[in-house]
């Protein structure tokens, strides 16, 4: 995975994020998948 971004709304504007850039990210990514790793909060942007 070479980019991977988070999109929220705060305070009526829109904020992102680059997501990762370190080797534990990277680890926690391939473990967890994209989609696990967002719901489990380590990427921000929780429902």
């Amino acid at each position: 995975m070479k980019e991977l971004r988070t999109v929220e709304k705060k305070a009526g504007s829109t904020e992102v994020k680059k997501v990762g850039g370190n080797k534990q990210m990277a680890d926690a990514l391939k473990s967890l998948g994209v989609g696990e790793a967002w719901y489990a909060g380590h990427l921000g942007g929780v429902p």
